[in-house]
Parts: structure tokens; C-alpha cells; sequence
């Protein structure tokens, strides 16, 4: 995932690149939230747009643990 990417956001934002443990280990671990419903967050800020892939019902039904790495920007 790469910074720039998520530095859209507000919240990863000031995760990012303020006084936290996220910025010091350029890492954002998330384990309460369902990565399906992350992808689409994802997708929305590399897109700037949202359109689901599956309903949301069945997004929202699947858990599991997530982590995102961050990486400088490449392009």
C-alpha cells in the first residue's frame, strides 16, 4: 500500500506522519476491521470513487485480521 495512497486519509494521515508508534514503525496494524470492507476504503482512495463489487451484506458478514504496510510511492 503505498503511502501516498493513504495519506488521502485524514486518519492515516495523522498516523502516518504524526507523533505515533505508526509513524515511527511506518506500519498500521488493524485487527478489528474486516478486510473485505477495508478493500473497498482501498479502492475508494486510489479511485476516488466507490463502487462495490459484491453487496455490502456480504462484505461486511467475512473477519479476519489485517495489516498494512506501508511503502514509499514507486510511480
Amino acid at each position: 500500500m503505498h503511502k501516498d495512497i493513504l495519506r488521502k486519509s485524514e486518519w492515516f494521515r495523522k498516523a502516518l506522519d504524526g507523533d505515533f508508534r505508526e509513524s515511527h514503525d511506518q506500519m498500521i496494524d488493524l485487527p478489528e476491521e474486516n478486510p473485505v470492507a477495508f478493500s473497498f476504503l482501498i479502492a475508494y482512495l486510489y479511485e476516488d470513487k466507490f463502487q462495490p463489487i459484491q453487496p455490502a451484506f456480504d462484505a461486511m458478514s467475512k473477519t479476519s485480521w489485517i495489516c498494512i504496510f506501508t511503502e514509499a510511492n514507486t510511480s
